[in-house]
């Protein structure tokens, strides 16, 4: 009997043990910065414009698509270094977001 209600105990945390690596996997997933876009732009009824060669590379996390549209522009900004420029309340233009420090880094010339 003993054997019997550790074996079910056994399963028991095997079985929630592995639920909860499932959810966890899951808030980590990434999809390609265009397609999170694409939702965006349904979900919000807004347009974005953008240089495609700027955000080819850019993953973003699955689970931002449950942010507000103000707090997720300002979540994909800081993590992109981008920058949301609101042409009207439904457009908006991403673009490269950096400071001349930065511009001097990323041309090869900044030497600090």
């Amino acid at each position: 009997m003993k054997e019997l209600r550790f074996l079910l105990l056994l399963l028991f945390i095997c079985f929630f043990s592995k639920e909860i690596t499932a959810q966890d996997s899951n808030s980590y997933k990434t999809e390609a910065f265009t397609t999170f876009i694409n939702k965006l732009e349904k979900k919000f009824d807004v347009r974005f414009s953008y240089e495609s060669e700027l955000i080819d590379s850019i993953k973003t996390p699955s689970n931002y698509i449950d942010f507000k549209l103000d707090s997720l522009i300002e979540t994909l900004e800081i993590d992109n270094l981008l920058r949301f420029e609101k042409l009207s309340p439904r457009f908006f233009l991403i673009k490269l977001d950096v400071n001349d420090k930065q511009k001097k880094k990323l041309s090869g010339s900044g030497n600090k």
